[in-house]
């Protein structure tokens, strides 16, 4: 089999959709997909020191990293928190789960909201590590960690995490329609529309929609969206 060498410029690895690279004997087989060309080429020098890996692809979209997924079935997929044919990070856990069920799905993001977080365990994510925590160490830690099915946060979000178990909305946990009802409130789609895209009717949105209110603690609708952007729901654009 012919060994494929990673590309000596930023500019060849995002000339490409995504690449398979060398098969080995390691262990857990890995794809990576960010659109930062720096962080891209940091991951590939993180794994490409473990034993324990194989990395078979990388792409700097998700469109493409969705149709690698249809093809290939890898036990981890790394993903950043930002596309831009995909901002919603609800979004990129559920269709990443679906393209590939028994994926282990690890994000490296910029969003440390333990609210947030916890949603997106709540919905398949399998670790989540901040970026401006010390990756090299991190990141081999996650990888082992999810390959026994347990989930692993960076020291930044653990301590989050941690306060947030502190909060009088810990409890309050949102299911995957609540969650998409969020999504498009944020995107400034109406009661109605909502409810005929979803196939629900629209007293079910209203009612949703109030106890999304009680469960960020505001009284306003416009509260409800200004506090959901702030705490990284809907159509994330960082």
């Amino acid at each position: 089999m012919t060994n494929l060498t990673f590309p000596r410029s930023a500019s060849q690895l995002l000339a490409q959709p995504y690449r398979s690279l060398s098969e080995s004997k390691w262990r857990a087989s890995v794809v990576i997909a960010d659109e930062s060309d720096v962080m891209l080429l940091g991951i590939l020098a993180l794994i490409d020191k473990s034993s324990a890996v194989k990395i078979i692809g990388t792409t700097a979209t998700f469109s493409q990293l969705i149709l690698f997924l249809s093809s290939r079935k890898p036990m981890i997929v790394i993903v950043g928190n930002h596309f831009s044919d995909e901002k919603s990070l609800n979004q990129i856990i559920m269709r990443v789960k679906a393209a590939s069920l028994r994926s282990r799905i690890i994000m490296l993001g910029t969003i440390i909201s333990g609210n947030l977080i916890r949603e997106l365990f709540s919905i398949g994510l399998s670790a989540y590590l901040y970026r401006g925590d010390n990756l090299s160490e991190c990141l081999p830690d996650a990888i082992q960690v999810v390959q026994q099915n347990r989930p692993f946060v960076s020291p930044t979000v653990s301590t989050e995490m941690l306060i947030n178990l502190q909060s009088p909305l810990f409890a309050s946990m949102m299911d995957q329609e609540a969650l998409e009802i969020l999504r498009r409130l944020t995107q400034g789609e109406t009661v109605d529309s909502i409810a005929l895209q979803l196939n629900i009717t629209s007293r079910r949105v209203y009612w949703i929609r109030e106890k999304l209110r009680n469960r960020f603690g505001v009284l306003t609708n416009e509260h409800l969206i200004s506090r959901a952007l702030a705490e990284g729901f809907g159509n994330n654009s960082e």
